[in-house]
Order: C-alpha cells, then structure tokens, then sequence
C-alpha cells in the first residue's frame, strides 16, 4: 500500500494528520462513514445502511495494506478520524494501472481544504505506486466534488442518468471523471 504520513495547517490554523489507515482504525472508520452516510446525500448509501462489522472493517483494511495498487488513508484532527480517500486498484493484469477512488469528509470540515489535501495524497500516491488512471463516479448536482476534482486534472468522461435512487422518488444522475497521471 505504500505510507502515508503528511502534517498540514490549513484553514484557519487547523492541523491535519494525513496518514495510511491500520486496523486499529477499523471502529472509528465505521463511525466514520456512518456519519458521511447520514449528513451527504450524494453517497451510495442511505442512512443507517452500512452495516460493516468491526472485523470485517479489520479485514477490508488489512487487505488494503498489503495490496500493492490500493489504499486507505484518513485525515485526522485532534486525534479525531474526520475524512478519508480510498482507493480501489483493480486486480486483474490488464486493469492493474487503474482504479476508482472516493473522498468522504465529515459536514463540520467542508470547505476547509481537507478534500484538496487528501486528493494531493493520493494522486502522490498514484504516482509512486506506478498508477496511470484514477476514476470516480459523482453526484452530477455534487457542485462541490465535481469543482475538487477538476481542480486536479479530472475530466467528465460520461453520465449516468438515474443512477442513484433516492427514497422520496427522485434520482440522482452521476458523472463519470477520470485522471490520465
């Protein structure tokens, strides 16, 4: 997976912690994304729909860490897991120089550079894991997302119309982006 352990000031004073994920992580990783889950309507779950035990989080993690093209890395304030970026790298032969990858940040963090330093990682990352194309699929409507990931490099390549349902009847059409490294 490779490590990642980066310290930054961003806004307004606020240190972050980006740092590779370890099993150790696994319950506030659930909680996590629970929370993600239940304050972003642009994430594929519902509310109270993860339903991923602490040992099946403690494998998922332990999986990433010894896989060569993927990884899991949380930023950290005040010791408080308040965002991720994973990435997904494909197995077979012929796929092995791609994957797709998602940002998660807690509501109370938006828009204080926490997503521009995680996609920063990463794409780091890529480059030192010999990855030449990221992917992401996001909410067409995401303005916010879609601005993050423009910002480095990222292209629509696609849409995807009534691709996410929501339970009041409406749809969601997401975007297909990606990144030649």
């Amino acid at each position: 997976m490779g490590v990642i352990n980066q310290v930054k000031k961003i806004n307004k004073g606020i240190e972050v912690i980006i740092r590779t994920a370890n099993i150790q992580d696994s319950g506030k990783m659930i909680e996590l994304i629970k929370t993600i889950d239940s304050e972003n309507r642009y994430m594929i779950r519902k509310p109270g729909e993860y339903k991923k035990t602490l040992s099946e989080m403690e494998l998922r993690i332990n999986n990433i860490i010894i896989s060569k093209n993927s990884l899991l890395a949380v930023a950290e304030v005040d010791g408080q897991i308040v965002g991720y970026v994973k990435f997904d790298g494909k197995n077979k032969k012929r796929l092995k120089h791609k994957g797709e990858f998602s940002v998660g940040i807690i509501k109370n963090y938006w828009g204080k550079g926490i997503g521009s330093f995680l996609m920063e990682e990463m794409l780091g990352w890529c480059k030192n894991a010999g990855i030449v194309k990221a992917e992401l699929k996001v909410a067409e409507e995401n303005n916010r997302g879609i601005q993050l990931y423009k910002k480095y490099g990222f292209k629509v390549v696609g849409r995807l119309e009534k691709d996410v349902y929501l339970e009041n009847g409406e749809y969601l059409n997401f975007l297909l982006m990606d990144k030649i490294m």
